[in-house]
């Protein structure tokens, strides 16, 4: 349950599904004008601005978080893809990538080893940044 909740929340700020989260807007009236305020920083605004997308998955050690980032991962192809097909116009550059930024070699092959167990290496194409072998595309 814990993975499915994670996966939902990682959902959210991606925008893929509408958000059950609360918002950091508080609306408040001052001085008989009605604003909203940031509940971390304290800026006023006339309109509350779009909320930032994108969040933190952090909790204790062996409780699913690689698993969980491999479930939303592969949940969003259908979406990376559907984004890639309809901007195919778009000046912007396109992406259809996810980086994950391992902070030792031991958790990055551990992240290759649960990739090879529970995902089809048609789903997703790994390439490896590290080391003298460091992928060159």
């Amino acid at each position: 349950m814990h993975q499915v909740l994670g996966v939902s929340f990682v959902a959210q700020r991606e925008g893929r599904i509408p958000t059950r989260l609360s918002s950091l807007w508080d609306e408040k009236r001052i001085n008989n004008i009605e604003c909203y305020e940031h509940t971390i920083i304290g800026t006023k605004r006339s309109r509350p601005e779009d909320e930032a997308f994108g969040g933190i998955l952090a909790d204790e050690m062996g409780l699913g978080k690689t698993l969980t980032m491999l479930a939303a991962v592969a949940d969003s192809l259908p979406a990376s893809c559907e984004f890639r097909r309809g901007n195919r116009l778009s000046p912007r550059p396109q992406s259809r990538a996810t980086l994950v930024i391992a902070p030792s070699v031991l958790v990055l092959e551990e992240w290759l080893s649960d990739i090879q167990d529970h995902l089809s290496s048609r789903q997703l194409r790994i390439l490896k940044h590290h080391g003298s072998t460091k992928a060159k595309q």
